[in-house]
Order: structure tokens, then sequence, then C-alpha cells
């Protein structure tokens, strides 16, 4: 019998979903029986699995040690992932500026290197029990830019709901064909189909969401501009369908991009991915385990290659 007594780190969460993490990964079909047939209790009751724990419950696995290690020692680590690029990290957050080209978590499709990876990884030494940290918002594999990580499950929660409920102001900063002169707001409705791409219509369209966003030129000059984009909204491929939408498509975008542009920047640089990068993550004034993070404002550099050809391109902000 392994007895386990919840701790803040690890509460908030359900029970059956505790017990899958605690024990590495093994099967939910699993879990579900040793629920059924009672193996497993909280707070010497029987449970369904759908109870959240919180801190000071003690959950009962009435398994046997060579059972409980067997599965723990399936925990998938990807020993081969790359590394961190670390902005900040204290005991709940790590945040962290993710390369271009590299997924923020992995997808059926892929099983290449991933920040969610790079995450479990660099942590797993002093991992949380029944717990995996997790990417809190996503680029674009090709977006390069600030990360947020949950390190304890309340920390991965609330990150969760800040992104979603728009309490972290997100800036991000793009190089684009056509020069820009003057600040606009692109307010459009967004679909994804069955190729998966976005496609923008003006007026709502069903299954389409709301999407909002505005740009402010910082520079322009020899057909091109640099732009700061402010989302109000997290849509599927915003920023790149949007600007497209707008007659400033992204250098360097394969799927919204101009393809001659593309072959260009190419050819002169080697630019195998789209010039936008969140540059910054600010978190809105809020209460409660997480208020020390009120108004602080993370910045991540962008790539050298993104430095280089919006010099060469005489758009001199960075």
């Amino acid at each position: 019998m392994r007895e386990i007594i919840i701790d803040t780190r690890t509460s908030g969460q359900r029970l059956d979903r505790f017990v899958h993490k605690y024990l590495g990964g093994a099967p939910k079909s699993f879990v579900q029986k040793m629920l059924r047939k009672n193996n497993i209790k909280l707070n010497d009751a029987k449970a369904a699995g759908s109870e959240i724990v919180q801190a000071g419950d003690v959950v009962k696995l009435f398994l046997s040690d060579v059972t409980i290690e067997s599965f723990a020692l399936d925990k998938p680590i990807n020993v081969q992932a790359g590394a961190l690029d670390i902005v900040f990290e204290d005991d709940n957050v790590l945040i962290v500026n993710k390369p271009a080209g590299v997924l923020s978590q992995p997808d059926s499709a892929d099983v290449r290197d991933s920040i969610a990876d790079r995450a479990v990884a660099y942590l797993h030494e002093s991992a949380v029990t029944g717990f995996t940290p997790a990417v809190a918002n996503r680029l674009d594999r090709n977006t390069s830019g600030l990360v947020a990580i949950g390190k304890t499950n309340a920390a991965l929660a609330w990150l969760g709901g800040a992104f979603a409920e728009n309490l972290c102001e997100k800036l991000y900063i793009t190089v684009v064909v056509g020069e820009v002169h003057k600040p606009f707001d692109v307010r459009v409705y967004i679909h994804k189909n069955t190729h998966n791409t976005a496609i923008v219509t003006e007026h709502e369209v069903e299954g389409a969401k709301y999407a909002a966003a505005s740009f402010e030129p910082l520079a322009c000059a020899n057909g091109y501009s640099f732009l700061r984009v402010k989302l109000e909204t997290g849509r599927f491929h915003q920023i790149r369908a949007s600007l497209k939408f707008a007659g400033y498509p992204i250098v360097g975008d394969a799927k919204y991009g101009d393809p001659r542009t593309n072959h260009e920047f190419r050819r002169r640089f080697g630019l195998s991915s789209q010039l936008l990068h969140c540059e910054n993550l600010t978190f809105s004034r809020i209460d409660g385990e997480f208020g020390y993070l009120s108004g602080h404002k993370f910045t991540a550099e962008p790539p050298q290659l993104f430095k280089k050809v919006a010099d060469s391109l005489g758009l001199l902000h960075i």
C-alpha cells in the first residue's frame, strides 16, 4: 500500500488524473479499474475518480510497490530534448524564450523536440510527483518568443485562466511586406478549415470566432514595415492571417506570406520561418496566491536572424 498526502502544489485536480500522473502514465483503463475495485481510496473512502483533491487529502493506493514502480519507470522523459532559454523562474512559474522551429508542445503527428519536452527534462529531478509541467500559452512552431509554463497544478491552472481571461497582455513584433505609416486594427472573424488554415471574414459565419488585434508601425523603409502587435483575443493563426487579410503578409510566412518574397529571403538569409516574435508578457493587477506577479513584465530578445533581416531592410528599431 502507498499513502500519498496531497500538498498545495498538486491540489485542485481530479483524483483520477492525479493518480494517472503519479503512476507515470499508467493506462487510464487501469486507473478506472482500480477505482472500481476500491484499490484507490480518498480519505479512507471509496472514490469515483471525479473528486477534486485538496491540500491535506490522503490518497491510498492498494497496489504492490512493484506495480507502482513499474508504471513510474514508464514515465516518458525525452533525454534528447534541447535546452531552455530561461527568462524567469520561481517555485511556480517558468517563462522561456522559444526559438522558431520548435513546437510549444508535441502533437500526435510529431515526435520531435518541443518546449513541453524540454520543461519536463529540465524539471524532472525536482518535479512534483503526480504533476507534469505544461505550457500555458502556445506559439506556432515557426513563431519565436515567450512561453509560460506551470510548475505546479495550481500555477498551471492560474496561468491558463490568466491567458483565457485576457489578464496577460501579449505584445509581438513582426516584419511585413508593405509600408505601414499609421496604426490600424483588424477586427474580424476566424475559422479553421480542413487544411489547417485560418479563414478570415469581415462578418460572422457559422463556426467562426471573433478576433481583434491592433498593429503599430515602429519603422518602415524600402517597401517593408516593422510592426508591434497587441492581441485582444487569441485565435488560430490570428496575427498571420489577419495581416494577410489587411494586405501586409509577414516575411517568411510559408502559409500566409508572399511566395516571391519568401523565396528571396530564403536565398539571401536562409530564412525558413516567419518573422514573428512574442516579445513581451505583462500580467495585470491580480489578487491571491500569484498576486506577486501583478504588473510584472517579461521580455525576450528576438532571434539574431530576425535582427539581421530587419537591419538589412533599414528597419533600425532593434
